[in-house]
């Protein structure tokens, strides 16, 4: 273990964290400016699932400023996904000197990895889970009668989050395999 870190008082901890949680921000608050100037592009992006299961739909928003906010929240979905990389590289340089030395050359296949995975549940959730789910909900629609107006914040709402959460629970096997290598878990 480095000494130097590892034995740190309990504020310093808090400090460097605050320190690599700013660095993250301020890595999402780019990656959000990159992507709002695709904003149209990206609107059409995620609304494509919902209009590919709707036959008959008419997205709606029902305040002055929900065009603004729903641009405003693809880009923040889209700033997680250019920064994630980055994010995970601060995650790293936060918990390595709790490690070993000879543990701490997982540093690129960490970040690579958890990037991968991340980005391959948001992937998921999109490209599969997304359409199985919209085709299930038209469906029920369809089954009572009623006129398909959605509201577009809702929808994006829905859709960002679901998305993150999946590219979170593609992180699992990381964690576990750092709590199997801390010994906090094991395969039995």
């Amino acid at each position: 273990m480095n000494n130097s870190k590892a034995e740190m008082p309990f504020i310093e901890h808090l400090a460097e964290l605050r320190t690599r949680l700013i660095h993250i921000t301020l890595a999402v608050i780019v990656g959000s400016l990159i992507a709002y100037s695709y904003s149209s592009e990206l609107f059409a992006f995620l609304t494509h699932p919902i209009r590919s299961a709707f036959s008959k739909l008419e997205l709606i928003g029902i305040e002055p400023m929900e065009a603004f906010v729903c641009k405003l929240k693809g880009a923040v979905a889209a700033g997680v996904l250019l920064a994630s990389p980055y994010c995970f590289y601060q995650l790293w340089i936060f918990i390595s000197p709790g490690l070993h030395e000879h543990e701490r050359r997982f540093a690129l296949p960490f970040i690579a990895v958890s990037t991968l995975c991340f980005v391959s549940g948001t992937a998921f959730c999109y490209y599969a889970v997304l359409p199985f789910a919209l085709d299930f909900f038209a469906e029920e629609y369809l089954s009572i009668g009623l006129a398909q107006h959605i509201q577009i914040g809702k929808y994006l709402a829905f859709v960002i989050r679901l998305c993150l959460v999946f590219g979170g629970v593609f992180e699992l096997p990381i964690l576990f395999f750092f709590l199997a290598r801390l010994k906090l878990v094991s395969h039995h």
